[in-house]
């Protein structure tokens, strides 16, 4: 189990944002080969316990709501 969150280099103040939001949960790595970073919590107690209940009560608006759902199912 693992949720990440990808962008542009250029938005790693983004990407710390999402980490203090989440109360400093999981890491972010700069990526040596291509011009990303990379938001990711792999620690299944942290996804079950902050994660998840954020996107229950905050819902998705896109296409992602479908890999949302699909993945809880699991």
């Amino acid at each position: 189990m693992r949720f990440i969150i990808e962008l542009h280099k250029k938005d790693l103040a983004l990407l710390t944002s999402i980490q203090s939001f989440f109360n400093g949960i999981g890491t972010i790595i700069n990526s040596i080969t291509k011009d990303v970073v990379r938001f990711s919590v792999v620690d299944q107690i942290q996804i079950i316990n902050v994660i998840l209940p954020h996107f229950n009560k905050y819902p998705l608006q896109s296409a992602k709501l479908i890999d949302f759902q699909e993945s809880v199912l699991i």
